[in-house]
């Protein structure tokens, strides 16, 4: 009878996946796996390395792939010309965001940010107001002395610690410095300080942090399957983000906003939350908008930094000739009687590069943000139904062999004397996406990774820690809102310049 009741189930399975085929055929969907009644393929993929599974799905059926995610309908895109088609050809149509993430909904305020919120009128003019107001050149460029007095304090402190000969561990210190940086652009004072134990925002925004980074890459059942939210609430699975992060990350912005209204200069505005306060007296962003655009820059400035810098310096522990040929390159232009300044970047060949390739062999939201389209969209002879969510896998299309020579291996200078550049203009290479929907924040990431980056090559030797042979550096991966290291990056420091 066992085996009986395994045949009826197998018979099942080839008439469902049969029936499937003929359906995908009948509405010109793109090819796919079959899923199982209600829940789709759901479990059929890994939500940890839900990219690798993706790439996997890419290799069996093409370089478009469709899928039921529960009730979801979602279609993977893993090649630059499919790529190209959706933000050339179809970019209005796929320029919104799903609205039924829990994490996102929470994260955003409701949507009313700038990175979830749906397409339309509101989306853009909160994109005006940041294009002109805040990421601008000349905006970005009043925090150099910021990020001057900040690298160079992370760096003094890098040196007691290897000058005792401690073992750094680079992935709390990345998020030290990256809080530090991005809260002294917000807000005019940073988090962290060597000599202090951090201060009350700190310690709120790394716990909120942490639970975040978790939460979000938990799946939530009625996300895929509406009828299902009642499990998520019974289980209290959206009661810990709703109650408990979202509303002490809020507390301690909205507190800080109140603070500096009551400061304000409207003629000399210190850092990014005096820029969107006046913007506010002005009406032309509400507090809640204010609140989740802050929240924005917090998680892309210092989480997805963080991951880009955290995997460049793996490699580059991993690959000691490519350090080598970077602090050549340092040596050369900026020499040893002084630090690196930003204004020597565009002199760095070398450098730009490195972050290219980190870049490429590692983006940070490996499957960057989800679209939606309202409508039925015709893409590569193939229709995708309305109120698809569509991923572009980025970590598939940077690593396609077919664009990219030993595509699995760190090599910077494949970048050498090409024209690629990072800024979605170029379908094989890009880690911030392309579109409308592009990272509003493009020029400042890529500053904050370039010039640390720089800093600290040109200042320390970085090595294994003793005993550890470069092979055994563990390269495991976990994803939520980016793609993070499973295990902390440890690391054994020389200093090699001589400057006080």
């Amino acid at each position: 009878m066992f085996w009986i009741g395994w045949l009826c189930v197998a018979a099942a399975g080839a008439l469902l996946a049969s029936l499937g085929n003929v359906y995908r055929h009948w509405q010109k969907l793109p090819p796919g796996p079959w899923g199982w009644p209600i829940v789709g393929c759901l479990f059929c993929v890994s939500r940890r390395n839900l990219h690798r599974s993706f790439a996997e799905l890419a290799t069996k059926y093409g370089p478009i792939v469709y899928l039921n995610m529960g009730s979801r309908a979602t279609v993977v895109i893993s090649s630059p010309e499919v790529a190209r088609a959706v933000f050339r050809e179809h970019d209005v149509q796929f320029a919104s965001r799903p609205r039924y993430s829990t994490p996102f909904k929470h994260i955003s305020q409701n949507f009313k940010d700038l990175v979830f919120a749906p397409y339309g009128g509101r989306w853009k003019n909160l994109r005006k107001i940041c294009s002109t107001e805040l990421f601008t050149a000349s905006k970005v460029n009043m925090f150099g002395g910021i990020r001057k007095a900040e690298l160079h304090d992370f760096c003094n402190n890098i040196a007691m610690r290897a000058a005792a000969g401690e073992e750094v561990n680079l992935s709390v210190c990345f998020q030290e410095l990256l809080t530090n940086l991005m809260s002294s652009v917000l807000f005019g004072k940073k988090f962290y300080t060597s000599d202090l134990p951090p201060v009350a925002e700190a310690a709120a925004y790394r716990a909120t942090w942490g639970m975040l980074t978790q939460e979000s890459g938990k799946i939530y059942l009625g996300d895929y399957i509406p009828a299902l939210h009642w499990l998520d609430r019974l289980r209290g699975k959206d009661q810990r983000i709703r109650k408990t992060i979202i509303p002490a990350l809020q507390g301690l912005l909205n507190s800080v906003i109140e603070e500096r209204r009551k400061q304000l200069r409207r003629d000399k505005p210190r850092d990014f939350v005096d820029v969107m306060v006046a913007l506010n007296d002005q009406k032309s962003l509400s507090n809640d908008e204010i609140v989740a655009i802050i929240q924005d820059m917090l998680l892309a400035g210092t989480g997805t930094t963080r991951s880009t810098l955290e995997w460049g310096f793996s490699e580059l522990v991993r690959h000691p000739e490519v350090q080598r040929r970077a602090q050549e390159e340092l040596d050369r232009v900026v020499g040893r009687e002084r630090y690196v300044q930003e204004s020597d970047l565009s002199g760095l060949p070398y450098i730009q590069a490195l972050v290219k390739e980190i870049m490429r062999l590692h983006p940070a939201a490996p499957l960057g943000l989800p679209h939606f389209n309202s409508c039925p969209v015709s893409l590569a002879g193939y229709t995708i139904p309305a109120n698809s969510t569509l991923h572009v896998n980025i970590w598939a299309i940077c690593r396609d062999p077919s664009s990219w020579e030993r595509a699995h291996e760190f090599r910077p200078e494949r970048f050498l004397g090409s024209c690629h550049n990072l800024l979605g203009q170029h379908f094989e290479l890009i880690p911030f996406s392309s579109g409308r929907r592009r990272c509003a924040g493009i020029n400042l990431a890529l500053l904050h990774v370039s010039l640390t980056l720089a800093y600290l090559l040109h200042r320390f030797e970085w090595r294994p820690p003793p005993g550890v042979d470069v092979s055994e550096i563990d390269m495991s991966e976990t994803t939520g809102l980016a793609c993070f290291r499973t295990v902390p990056l440890r690391v054994s420091v020389r200093p090699r310049l001589e400057l006080s």
